[in-house]
């Protein structure tokens, strides 16, 4: 099965937010010690921001059906400026709002994803 890419009508807006945060598995002991490592092999995850603050109807409309087909369950690709690798995430929320006569805004949370589908 082929991983679609996203490539949205318009770049998001600078500044981009990217998260990073770390799995970790601790195991508490009765003399307060604790010991901790990192859980799996992929365990620092991103997390990005995304925000298009002026689009035209259509350009939202593209960016909404794209997240709407992926249903916040299928994975894509998508390459995070400054890298030149893409990296599989999933969005499972992308607000839209309306401005005025035909424009919009529109951001997404992507969380970044290591599932083989």
């Amino acid at each position: 099965m082929t991983i679609p890419t996203f490539v949205p009508p318009k770049p998001p807006t600078a500044p981009l937010e990217i998260t990073q945060q770390t799995r970790i598995v601790s195991a508490q002991f009765g003399d307060g010690y604790a010991q901790e490592t990192v859980d799996g092999l992929n365990s620092v995850v991103l997390s990005a921001n995304l925000s298009w603050p002026d689009l035209t109807q259509s350009q939202a409309d593209e960016i909404d059906a794209f997240m709407m087909e992926r249903a916040g369950a299928k994975a894509f690709l998508w390459t995070l400026p400054g890298e030149t690798v893409a990296r599989k995430w999933k969005c499972r929320s992308w607000p839209k709002g309306y401005k005025a006569t035909g424009r919009y805004s529109l951001t997404a949370a992507f969380q970044e994803v290591f599932d083989l589908a």
